[in-house]
């Protein structure tokens, strides 16, 4: 069995301890590098992320509209229908903003629904 530390160690153990060495020293110098690149990654998650909820905020909105249409025909409300329209047209513009990259995001809606 080798000597691993002590006076003299071995000779696997100062190459380990180099090759250690020589690891460290690399990710030092990467360390910056991975640091940007993983801010800029966590920038366009956050980006993407906008578009993400608008998406959520028309395919809820919709949803609420297409279940109040049902309800107002039902009851034959005109007030009704004129909320399920205002909710559906929300809905389909949110949709818009979210294809075409619009920075449309009411954050209370978004809280609500997340």
């Amino acid at each position: 069995m080798a000597m691993i530390a002590g006076a003299s160690p071995s000779l696997s153990a100062r190459q380990a301890v180099a090759g250690m060495d020589a690891q460290i020293a690399k990710y030092r110098t990467e360390a910056p590098r991975l640091r940007r690149a993983a801010q800029t990654d966590e920038a366009r998650y956050n980006a993407l992320n906008v578009h993400d909820d608008q998406f959520d905020m028309a395919d809820a909105l919709i949803s609420i509209g297409v279940s109040l249409a049902a309800v107002a025909a039902l009851a034959e409300s005109r007030p009704l229908l004129g909320v399920c329209w205002l909710a559906g047209g929300l809905g389909v513009l949110f949709g818009i903003a979210g294809f075409a990259g619009w920075s449309l995001h009411p954050d209370a809606l978004a809280a609500l629904l997340g």
